[in-house]
């Protein structure tokens, strides 16, 4: 027998290869239709306008409630104010009566006009004599008569 190289032998593969698909084009992307994009867009409008008009609703109503509540208020303080300025116009009646300022008067040691002029009588320096007014209005005028040197009097 001659030496001959001996090579390895081929033992049968137990796992398969793994498959690799082929290759194929890249897919493009597909153009929407006009009508696609019209309703699409119509969608989302919609969506905006309804949420949009759900939160001013709910705005409005919480507003109106908080003018409702804030009129009630008004209404009682304005209640309370007109009583309030009855008490005091009834007050300032009973406090501007004659008889009541005559007491207070009395009270913080004035004396009434009546008293000093029945007390004093007003005696008037010569030549000033009172005169009424010539519109007839009741007012009484202090004139004071001078006399010029030739003797006539004036006024």
């Amino acid at each position: 027998m001659s030496a001959a190289p001996v090579y390895p032998q081929h033992r049968p593969r137990t796992k398969p290869l793994p498959q690799t698909p082929a290759r194929t084009a890249k897919p493009r992307a597909r153009h929407k239709s006009w009508t696609q994009v019209f309703f699409a867009n119509v969608l989302l409008f919609t969506m905006a306008t309804t949420v949009t008009f759900g939160f001013s609703t709910l705005l409005g109503y919480s507003m109106k409630e908080a003018a409702r509540h804030q009129a009630i208020r008004d209404g009682d303080r304005a209640k309370s104010a007109r009583t309030d300025m009855s008490r005091i116009k009834a007050r300032i009646e009973r406090l501007s009566t004659l008889r009541s300022v005559d007491e207070w008067s009395q009270l913080k040691g004035f004396v009434t006009t009546f008293q000093v002029a029945t007390a004093t009588p007003v005696q008037r320096p010569a030549g000033i004599k009172e005169v009424v007014s010539p519109k007839g209005a009741g007012l009484k005028v202090d004139v004071v008569v001078a006399r010029v040197e030739d003797g006539s009097a004036t006024q």
